[in-house]
């Protein structure tokens, strides 16, 4: 066996879905009337799927003289531990409900290091929006120029980013991160913009010791996750597939991300964005048959009454893995 690879042909099923909560994991610290539920809510920008009910959205910039300000103070210079920037998108809601949900209802080794933590985004009033139901009481931080985000980089340990198009807005957080020493983590799928990012800052980033963890979001974390205790269990795999039914649909960040990609798109971006092993994890053997990705409906060749086609996280996951196996390669001890 020489290689781990993973097919990219996933069946994919659309069902309407009526309205059902799902409860968080009990060891949050719960009472059983008091875990929030999964809910549809209507917001001045759209429909967004939440753990808690919502408040009308609060728009426009707060003044100059109202800003919350990013500057390192001279007494402590890291103040929070982590912190999310682009908290006020669909994703980044979803992640300040749940480190809220965490921090608040956990304990002793639950809540390990974390011990305070802080929102980041354009707007400050947009940013007290999304944390007013909170639990925990994380600082407001707004920024939205590269020397801002540099500063928010500077005052925390782990920085989380949830704001996109990464290819509009994405390296000045990584780069920010690097110069800081802050490690570095974002729910990313746009795996040009990571090829570019590997690239440019991979080495520094080793220099530095500071980690980049590109997309760990649902696109593709289930199946790095699951491809990984495999592995763990199993030994090197001579092939990882995986099946799936999915509910849903496309948010505004991820069709604004797709339309960027339209539009930067050129012959040259087109072979990175075609090539199965852009992020790395090129095998000795070769690119074998299963390797690039599904262009069509076809029939599985393990359960002949089941279709496969292209599914949206075939693309991003089968490279991320990839990119894991090589990583685990190249440093096997750490």
């Amino acid at each position: 066996i020489c290689r781990l690879h993973r097919t990219c042909g996933f069946r994919r099923r659309y069902r309407s879905c009526g309205a059902m909560g799902v409860r968080l994991p009990g060891s949050i610290g719960r009472t059983e009337s008091d875990v929030p539920k999964w809910g549809i809510y209507a917001t001045e920008w759209g429909l967004r799927l939440t753990l808690a009910g919502e408040e009308a959205e609060i728009t426009g910039l707060a003044s100059k003289s109202q800003r919350p300000t990013a500057e390192v103070s001279d007494a402590v210079t890291r103040p929070y531990d982590i912190v999310v920037l682009g908290a006020t998108g669909f994703t980044g809601r979803l992640i300040v409900e749940h480190l809220d949900a965490l921090l608040a209802g956990a304990s002793g080794a639950e809540v390990m290091s974390v011990k305070s933590w802080a929102v980041a985004g354009r707007s400050a009033d947009r940013l007290r929006n999304a944390t007013a139901r909170c639990r925990t009481a994380p600082g407001i931080l707004e920024a939205s120029t590269p020397r801002e985000i540099d500063m928010v980089a500077s005052q925390c340990r782990v920085l989380i980013a949830a704001a996109g198009p990464f290819a509009d807005c994405g390296e000045a957080a990584i780069k920010a991160c690097i110069a800081a020493g802050t490690h570095y983590v974002d729910v990313s799928g746009e795996t040009p913009w990571m090829h570019d990012m590997v690239k440019r800052y991979h080495e520094d980033a080793k220099k530095k010791g500071v980690m980049v963890v590109h997309a760990v979001g649902q696109v593709c974390a289930i199946d790095e996750m699951s491809c990984y205790l495999l592995a763990k269990k199993l030994g090197p795999l001579k092939e990882f597939r995986e099946y799936f039914f999915n509910y849903g649909g496309t948010t505004g960040g991820t069709f604004a991300t797709s339309m960027k990609f339209l539009q930067d798109l050129s012959d040259e971006r087109f072979q990175v964005y075609s090539d199965p092993f852009n992020l790395g994890g090129r095998r000795a053997c070769g690119q074998q048959a299963e390797d690039p990705d599904i262009a069509e409906a076809v029939q599985d060749k393990i359960y002949p009454t089941v279709w496969l086609q292209p599914a949206y996280n075939g693309h991003t996951g089968a490279r991320i893995i990839r990119r894991s196996c090589q990583l685990f390669e190249e440093c096997p001890g750490d």
